[in-house]
């Protein structure tokens, strides 16, 4: 895989971008697509600036972006652990936060605990009947059903999955190390595509288990897993918990915080989602197209992020914001400081 990342995400740039003449293109991760896609409407209506995002998936939209084929990516995975030989010659930058929620379809069980050892176990296939005794006993009230779990993963190469490998490496002390962080190996899984098509296939697969950010999951309306974080606490991800996560975090910590966290009210899956482009902007056709580009980052991290909340989203914290402006820096155009 290390292969096929340096291929698909390590290409030169072919040319000069000048997509920012007629508008600004980017490509990139599902989770966010609904966000994105509001905050852009909104910033043509103020600007005048057209922005295209198509949601092809992390991996995609970042080797569109190291090809040259667009202005920038947003994935839920920084370039720079992405396996692109080059990555050093982009920024990444935080726009908004989510977390990755466990789903499951068991009629007639509202609510449900899991540990990751029980995780683990279940995506190994050691665990595989809803009844099973080390389920049940941290589930006293629920009756839990004599039925197969039926784990469904992402076949396409994604971001989400790249958070969970991350999360489940984390609480497995090192023993779980994945062929590719970018797909989750699981023995007679059922595999299918994006997010979207993951939770559609849940809801209609009784038995059924996987996971998807947590803005589909809330859309769906499927059961979400109350998932024990590192203090011992069965924790839902809201916008509350999500936050949580990155509650005292450093500015030298905003790249890696998420995961695991050891706040006792944070939820243990989450991560940002990072939109991406090159440092240096003299490839592009002109001053003024990658100027645009700026500003529409600046935007996003800071008067976008009043849009995200009333969307599903959880809003960048303070700290993200700040490490938002503070990287923005680094993008110039011909050693000139863009914004």
């Amino acid at each position: 895989m290390k292969l096929i990342l340096s291929m698909g995400l390590g290409l030169l740039l072919m040319g000069n971008v000048t997509h920012g003449a007629n508008g600004l293109k980017g490509s990139g991760a599902t989770f966010p697509a609904l966000l994105v896609n509001k905050m852009t409407e909104r910033y043509e209506k103020e600007t005048g600036t057209v922005v295209t995002y198509s949601p092809i998936g992390s991996f995609n939209g970042l080797a569109e972006l190291t090809a040259g084929k667009t202005d920038f990516a947003i994935s839920d995975v920084q370039l720079s652990d992405s396996g692109a030989a080059n990555s050093g010659d982009y920024v990444d930058i935080p726009v908004t936060l989510g977390a990755i929620a466990l789903v499951y379809n068991l009629e007639g069980v509202p609510v449900l605990k899991l540990t990751p050892d029980l995780l683990l176990d279940i995506l190994a296939g050691r665990v595989t009947r809803w009844n099973d005794s080390r389920i049940q006993a941290i589930n006293m009230k629920v009756k839990l059903p004599a039925i197969p779990i039926k784990v469904i993963t992402r076949s396409d190469l994604s971001g989400t999955t790249f958070l969970l490998n991350r999360y489940l490496m984390s609480v497995s002390n090192g023993s779980r190390q994945p062929k590719s962080k970018w797909r989750l190996e699981v023995p007679g899984a059922t595999q299918v595509s994006g997010n979207q098509q993951l939770v559609d296939t849940l809801m209609r697969t009784p038995g059924a288990f996987g996971y998807t950010e947590s803005h589909y999951a809330a859309r769906a309306n499927c059961g979400v897993v109350a998932l024990r974080n590192a203090k011992d606490r069965f924790l839902l991800p809201n916008v509350e918990s999500i936050l949580a996560a990155t509650d005292e975090v450093t500015l030298d910590q905003v790249r890696n915080s998420g995961i695991n966290s050891k706040n006792e009210f944070a939820y243990p899956i989450v991560g940002f989602s990072w939109m991406s482009t090159s440092k240096d902007q003299s490839k592009r056709s002109d001053y003024e197209s990658a100027k645009s580009l700026i500003n529409l980052m600046w935007w996003m991290t800071h008067q976008g992020q009043l849009y995200a909340e009333e969307n599903g989203f959880t809003p960048l914290p303070p700290i993200a914001m700040k490490f938002a402006s503070q990287h923005l820096k680094e993008i110039r155009f011909d050693d000139v400081i863009i914004r």
